[in-house]
């Protein structure tokens, strides 16, 4: 059994920069998987420096933090005022994902978040 769909989809809000509509497009929710022992969420991020995302997880949830410079000379019909966001994602977690476990990795644009199951063995 995976993570209920409204884990993902209804639980999950974000907030960008007035100024910067571009950044909800990277952190797009790409996959989700869970095992007997596990759960897994994956995250466009593409373009976002590694040490520029910030994975948390407490009472409940897992928040996302991205921060992103833009450079408006490659943006077309850019007439942003500024050149830089901040993107924030709120997912609810199960009940049973162990917060303490929290582990992430950044690869080829996709961020991936793991958290273990409580009691898992």
């Amino acid at each position: 059994m995976g993570l209920p769909s409204y884990y993902i989809g209804l639980s999950a809000s974000a907030s960008g920069g007035i100024n910067n509509p571009g950044v909800a497009r990277n952190i797009q929710t790409v996959g989700e998987k869970s095992d007997k022992n596990s759960y897994a969420l994956s995250f466009m991020v593409e373009g976002v420096r590694e040490e520029d995302i910030a994975v948390v997880a407490k009472e409940g949830t897992l928040i996302v933090e991205l921060e992103k410079e833009y450079d408006p000379q490659k943006v077309a019909h850019s007439n942003w005022d500024k050149s830089y966001g901040i993107f924030t994602r709120y997912i609810e977690l199960p009940e049973d994902a162990d917060e303490s476990s929290l582990k992430k990795s950044v690869s080829e644009g996709v961020l991936t978040v793991e958290l273990a199951r409580s009691g898992a063995a």
